[in-house]
């Protein structure tokens, strides 16, 4: 897909502005290039992750910080952002592993 030969994103570029791009043999282009492949592995898994941790917190926590005058940021602060505490760092391990 990256290789400046006979890649398709050097295809793209080559059909679309007449130039080709060398993405991992330029130390301007390398990182950019592999941090949008590492999000692009690791994006759908996460939001899946979260998404099913955030459905097991209880609605009755957010109902009383509500009661307690929590708004929006105080309830992300102190109930969700901690209670997802465990599946970022296991999120952060497996990108990191």
């Amino acid at each position: 897909m990256l290789l400046p030969e006979i890649g398709i994103f050097n295809e793209i570029l080559k059909n679309t502005i007449g130039t080709q791009l060398s993405f991992l043999g330029s130390k301007s282009t390398a990182m950019p290039t592999l941090i949008i492949l590492n999000t692009w592995k690791w994006l759908p898994f996460g939001t899946l992750l979260i998404l099913a941790a955030l459905q097991t917190i209880p609605r009755e926590v957010y109902e009383a910080a509500r009661v307690d005058g929590a708004n929006f940021w105080k309830q992300f602060i102190y109930i969700t952002f901690p209670l997802l505490g465990k599946v970022i760092w296991f999120m952060g391990y497996l990108i990191l592993v």
